[in-house]
Formats: structure tokens, sequence, C-alpha cells
């Protein structure tokens, strides 16, 4: 099982909703310790990619949040005001 979530990492999905929630769901399992360096390659990647590649949804929007702050990005809390105004 251990290697088939490896690969599921190391092959991210082309929708980085997709990536945030499987380590979301790997985080809550208390299994990331197993994959720390996936998972912070990952977290790597989106940071590079703008919220306009994000789903217009305030769940993915603080779920990346929550995850790139964990991970020490400094993330401002502005994102919310910005994107609950464009979105309304």
């Amino acid at each position: 099982m251990k290697e088939e979530v490896k690969r599921m990492l190391d092959v991210a999905p082309p929708n980085p909703s997709e990536t945030l929630h499987l380590i979301d769901t790997i985080q809550r399992l208390g299994f990331a310790y197993h994959f720390e360096s996936e998972i912070t390659e990952n977290l790597r990647e989106i940071n590079k990619l703008s919220l306009e590649g994000l789903d217009d949804d305030i769940y993915i929007v603080s779920l990346w949040f929550r995850l790139l702050s964990q991970e020490g990005y400094n993330i401002s809390s502005d994102t919310f005001t910005v994107r609950i105004h464009t979105t309304s």
C-alpha cells in the first residue's frame, strides 16, 4: 500500500485540487511521515501555481492555504478576501 501511495504522489494529478485532497487525506490518516519528501515536492510545485489554477471553491482555497502554511510558506490571509469578492 505504501508504494501505491508513493506512486500517487509521484504522478501528481493534472488538477492541483486533487493533489491537495490527496495530501490532506494522507495527513489525516497519520501517514504523512512516510511521504515527507513527496509531499514537500508537491506543495512546492503547487506554490509555484497561481490561485487561478484552483477551483473557485472556498474549501479548496482554504485547503491550499492550510497545507502551504503548514509547510512554512508565507501565505497572506488576504487570499480569502480576494477570492470571496471575485466569486460573488
